[in-house]
């Protein structure tokens, strides 16, 4: 999954991956992850790469296709703490954060929504 994004992914339970859902817009996408790697990065992790995951939108009507998000993952590796902080920092700390970024940014529309991430 990973070489075909162009990186490679530590021995299993050695990274995170997380699914992000985000604006159709190429300026918000890039803007949504780049606030989410200054977060993780400022927590102590290192961001190792993201891939688009395939979706099947043939059965949406026109509605749905208009709000439509686009998915992707993002791979991650942990920090030196026990895995319950770090457990508890990456579904608190990082939404938390990125929360609290996107309200100063003034995202008054979701940018991205991040479901927790599995390690």
């Amino acid at each position: 999954v990973a070489k075909g994004a162009g990186f490679e992914l530590p021995p299993p339970g050695k990274y995170a991956a997380g699914m992000f859902f985000l604006s159709k817009l190429e300026s918000r996408r890039k803007d949504s992850k780049n606030v989410f790697t200054k977060v993780a990065e400022s927590l102590g992790h290192t961001v190792l790469g993201w891939r688009s995951v395939p979706t099947d939108n043939s059965g949406l009507g026109k509605s749905a296709l208009q709000k439509e998000p686009v998915v992707e993952q993002v791979f991650l590796t942990p920090t030196p703490r026990s895995k319950a902080v770090l457990e508890q920092q990456v579904c608190f700390d990082i939404g938390y954060s990125i929360s609290f970024a996107s309200e100063i940014n003034k995202w008054h529309q979701q940018a991205f929504s991040l479901y927790p991430l599995i390690w």
